[in-house]
């Protein structure tokens, strides 16, 4: 296929993505980009007789993100990450597996993708709602110096799943722990008493109905909508049913900040607290 063939189908991909992203069809939306992408990177290293144009995509990526040709156009960090982010997410798609995407961050692939394809000379039409570059790619505000920020930066890969399992546990341990003082609080006297009945004027003495408890304010419960945690990096894995054994499948990863409903819970297996929810966009 000659590099003038790549542009094209690289062109015709990226209009599909912007077709399944206006239908809702996000997971297909993120092939396409993708798709689009490899295309164009592809035709860009033909175009140079690099060698690498005739690999597979780790190659390609490998070329483009390392190259030191004066003539060849090279990708920047902050290109090469976000890059990685998008096939980290298609080879999950790829998998079978249903990963929950935010809709504001498949607009902000797209846009990229619009921009990155224009630096490599395949010009697509820009998104409907676009947004500046400078502030899908800026990188984060710096970190003062000292031991915290250095261990975080040298170990976060290890630290961060380990964090939203401490998450999850603590969340669980607070919910039980209100259950208890719950049951704690209700009255364990021995002798009978009249209670009257809702609406009706108690005597002198006599106890009143007690309203229904309320969960507390930012507690997991029953009808309520929760979020996962912003620090969430490869997703936090939804099972069919409680418990960690490995014969229990995972069948979904939701992203970081995605909107779940709880719907039932919770439920003690394997040492931790689990609630039974649903991915509100899914």
């Amino acid at each position: 296929m000659t590099p003038a063939e790549l542009i094209a189908r690289s062109k015709a991909k990226f209009a599909l993505g912007q077709a399944r992203l206006r239908r809702g069809e996000d997971d297909l939306a993120l092939l396409s980009m993708h798709g689009s992408l490899e295309d164009g990177l592809r035709a860009h290293l033909m175009l140079h007789n690099h060698p690498a144009a005739e690999g597979d995509w780790p190659a390609m990526f490998e070329a483009l993100s390392e190259s030191t040709q004066p003539t060849f156009v090279a990708l920047s960090l902050d290109e090469t990450a976000r890059i990685r982010r998008m096939n980290s997410l298609r080879i999950r798609i790829a998998h079978g597996d249903q990963v929950a995407v935010p809709r504001e961050r498949l607009v902000e692939y797209q846009q990229f993708g619009a921009t990155l394809l224009r630096k490599y000379g395949v010009l697509v039409a820009a998104p409907e709602t676009p947004r500046p570059l400078d502030t899908m790619l800026r990188e984060p505000a710096p970190q003062p110096e000292g031991l915290i920020p250095v261990v975080w930066r040298r170990y976060r890969t290890h630290m961060v799943p380990l964090l939203v399992v401490l998450a999850l546990f603590l969340m669980g341990a607070a919910a039980t722990i209100a259950v208890q003082q719950n049951r704690q609080a209700e009255p364990t006297a021995a002798a009978v008493v009249p209670t009257p009945l809702p609406g009706e004027t108690p005597l002198p003495g006599e106890p009143t109905v007690p309203a229904t408890a309320e969960p507390l304010p930012g507690a997991l419960a029953v009808g309520r909508t929760a979020y996962v945690r912003g620090d969430v990096a490869n997703g936090l894995a939804v099972r069919a049913e409680p418990g960690t054994a490995a014969t229990i499948p995972v069948q979904l990863y939701l992203e970081a900040n995605t909107a779940v409903q709880v719907v039932n819970g919770p439920v003690e297996a394997d040492g931790y607290t689990w609630w039974q929810v649903r991915a509100v966009n899914v």
